[in-house]
């Protein structure tokens, strides 16, 4: 750039444009004629008007209320997490109820760290006391639990099965 700058100053100083005596307080710069033409015009350029079609709705035919205080919710759901393979909220059946074991089958099933002997269900009765069942889960997978050793789940349940200790 800076040679170019000294070229375009020997130039004009042969040409007789340019001494260096008398130096302009502000640089001239040649433009050609098209962009000083454009130099003129007006800067801002109005955006041209675009109409869209628009559609009305047409008024529901059922009005839209808040749902009512006592009907019961859609589904019920429990909480199951630790050493399974899709942890998560997982809503309950209504078709059928699940046990624990049920559960972690669900769940994708335990993954390989998973200790199946003690299973966590931690429940909240309707006073709002906590309650924590320890399960043996194998022992009910492999057929040989009671039905009292592998509870049925409730709304809100939280099932945490822990990771073995090797």
């Amino acid at each position: 750039m800076g040679w170019f700058f000294a070229v375009s100053v020997a130039l004009l100083y042969l040409l007789g444009k340019w001494s260096p005596t008398a130096m302009p307080a502000q640089p001239q710069v040649l433009l050609p004629a098209k962009m000083v033409e454009a130099e003129r015009l007006p800067q801002t350029v109005p955006a041209p008007e675009k109409k869209f079609a628009t559609r009305e709705r047409a008024p529901s035919a059922t009005p839209k209320t808040a749902p009512a205080i006592d009907q019961e919710p859609k589904s019920e759901t429990f909480f199951i997490s630790g050493q399974v393979n899709k942890a998560g909220i997982i809503a309950i059946p209504k078709e059928q109820p699940i046990t624990v074991s049920m559960t972690i089958a669900i769940a994708g099933g335990p993954s390989r760290l998973a200790n199946l002997r003690n299973v966590i269900l931690t429940r909240t009765d309707a006073t709002g006391a906590t309650k924590t069942i320890i399960i043996d889960v194998k022992k009910a997978m492999e057929g040989n639990a009671a039905a009292d050793e592998d509870p049925i789940v409730q709304p809100g349940d939280k099932i945490n099965v822990p990771e073995s200790m090797f």
